[in-house]
């Protein structure tokens, strides 16, 4: 049998978190196709998803009970175990791997022990959330990025948990959850400078498209929708700092504090000293 070969693996404990809201990864790996090992002691709390298009089951045998499911699924491996693979056969897919304290977390969660080897819907989602988190471990070690990967990966296996409890009928098309992920994303990101093109391209659709899925979520436009933002923004950073207006006009992306001004004051029918003084 081929020893295993192409998977790209990413260690992520020694990495700084900006924040502890959700479990923190031990480190994510993508696997392309490969032959899997027939025997496999676990060492690592491990989930992995394989989401190819194979129907063909893929047969395992955990601590001597057997477990069958079809792609696309996800199996839950636990430390100590002992996997066994009864059918080879070429494979692909994302695997995460989390300390005992953090995979408690998952449990607490609502992973259950009696959680394995599980089938799915044919989820688009999780191939949109694949390609996003593919992207962005590349780039692990930069400011922040880490804690989108943790983020990313829990919503992965929280989606997974609920198509399996409600199934396909629930099921969110691929384009619907690349928007979903596109507001997510806007959310956390509105300061940056970025343009609706730059936007669509980073979740992975054309300029037309992307504006017509988005105009469906009944949000405003994405330019109008972090120009709200970033007014709130601004609010905020009035009432509850005392930065100076033209530091805050930068940081929001207007050279000239007047104009940031103008514009403040036509949102809000106020100057943004007039705002700052009824604290």
């Amino acid at each position: 049998m081929p020893e295993l070969k192409d998977i790209k693996e990413y260690p992520l404990h020694n990495l700084r978190r900006e924040y502890s809201f959700v479990p923190h990864l031990k480190c994510i790996g993508f696997s392309d196709e490969h032959r899997t090992p027939r025997i496999q002691p676990i060492l690592d709390n491990e989930i992995t998803f394989r989401l190819g298009t194979s129907k063909r089951e893929q047969v395992l045998q955990v601590d001597g009970k057997v477990y069958r499911a079809a792609a696309p699924c996800f199996l839950v491996k636990r430390a100590g175990q002992r996997v066994e693979t009864l059918e080879i056969q070429l494979t692909s897919g994302i695997y995460f791997h989390y300390s005992q304290e953090e995979f408690d977390k998952l449990r607490a969660g609502g992973l259950t022990d009696s959680m394995v080897l599980c089938g799915l819907p044919d989820a688009g989602g999780l191939r949109a959330l694949y390609r996003r988190l593919r992207e962005l471990a590349q780039h692990c070690e930069e400011p922040g990025v880490v804690d989108q990967i943790d983020l990313l990966g829990l919503e992965m296996l929280q989606e997974a948990l609920l198509l399996r409890q409600f199934g396909s009928e629930n099921y969110v098309p691929e384009e619907e959850s690349r928007i979903r992920c596109a507001v997510n994303w806007v959310n956390l990101h509105f300061m940056d400078e970025m343009s609706t093109e730059q936007l669509a391209r980073r979740f992975h659709f054309s300029l037309r498209t992307f504006l017509r899925r988005w105009a469906a979520t009944g949000l405003p436009t994405p330019a109008k929708y972090i120009f709200d933002l970033r007014m709130q923004e601004a609010r905020r950073l009035l009432l509850g700092t005392d930065l100076p207006v033209y530091r805050i006009a930068r940081m929001l992306h207007y050279r000239d504090s007047a104009w940031f001004c103008a514009v403040f004051r036509k949102y809000f029918d106020q100057t943004p000293l007039q705002l700052r003084h009824t604290r």
